[in-house]
């Protein structure tokens, strides 16, 4: 399985999506009431990782626009806007995702790109074939 399927965002992903859906329906059959608590069930998680990483990013005087993804879904939900609120955690959990599976392929690839790296060279000199003192070994 992919590291990537493993990752706290993917699951987050998952969860957020379903429950989304899942509360679709319950507001198409009628049970509103249900569908708020799925909306809120799927929020929650994301809410809370998001919360641990602002509060992270704080302690290393980092503040970025994660702060208003916090706000708005917690006023949204607030608000009594459940519906809101889950497709806001989605687009996070989303986004995260997508940032973590780009980053997974990058460091896969630029792995990649260093084991294909030249490690020995040869030197030639004045027009001869044959490599004088046995070549040189390239720095890592």
């Amino acid at each position: 399985m992919p590291p990537f399927f493993r990752s706290i965002d993917f699951v987050l992903l998952i969860g957020a999506a379903s429950s989304l859906v899942a509360g679709l329906f319950a507001a198409a059959l009628g049970e509103i009431t249900v569908a708020h608590a799925l909306w809120l069930a799927g929020a929650l998680p994301v809410v809370v990782v998001l919360a641990v990483s602002i509060a992270k990013g704080l302690l290393r005087r980092e503040a970025g626009v994660d702060i208003l993804a916090l706000l708005a879904i917690a006023l949204a939900f607030v608000l009594g806007e459940s519906l809101t609120g889950a497709v806001i955690a989605l687009m996070l959990a989303s986004g995260r995702a997508l940032e973590t599976c780009a980053q997974q392929r990058a460091e896969r690839e630029i792995t990649a790109l260093l084991s294909r790296a030249p490690h020995f060279a040869h030197r030639f000199e004045s027009r001869s074939m044959a490599p004088r003192g046995g070549g040189c070994s390239l720095p890592r």
